[in-house]
């Protein structure tokens, strides 16, 4: 394996261990927001009662 085959693996893995971070934090954020949603309705809920 010559030198650049082996830069062009590791660059190739790192980006794709990059994109499974970025849809992790997306994941996240997406949870944190569902999690936001259901927290505030439910305040909002107590108050009227």
């Amino acid at each position: 394996m010559s030198i650049e085959e082996v830069l062009d693996k590791s660059s190739l893995l790192q980006e794709v261990s990059e994109v499974k971070n970025k849809n992790k934090i997306k994941l996240k954020i997406k949870n944190l927001k569902v999690f936001i949603t259901k927290k505030f309705k439910l305040i909002i809920k107590n108050n009227i009662l």
